[in-house]
């Protein structure tokens, strides 16, 4: 795995890692570019995130918040009866 750091804000812009696909025994290259940070309760949090796989993107989200230390109900992560 790799980690790129902005020099500037030293904040992480992009995380790449190879993962072995077991069905046609090749390397798949993964990479997750962070921009567009907005600080949230302190944090400094992404709002724009792109999945790229072997170079084609794949995913792509547009954050317009987030929240932190929330607390949730532990019924919430039962299974459904």
């Amino acid at each position: 795995m790799k980690l790129y750091i902005d020099l500037q804000n030293h904040l992480p812009i992009r995380a790449a890692y190879r993962v072995h696909n077991p069905q046609t025994q090749d390397w798949d290259d993964y990479a997750d570019v962070y921009s567009d940070y907005d600080q949230i309760d302190g944090i400094q949090t992404p709002m724009h995130l792109v999945r790229y796989v072997n170079d084609e993107r794949v995913a792509e989200t547009f954050r317009t918040s987030a929240k932190y230390n929330q607390s949730y109900p532990s019924t919430l992560f039962e299974p459904p009866e």
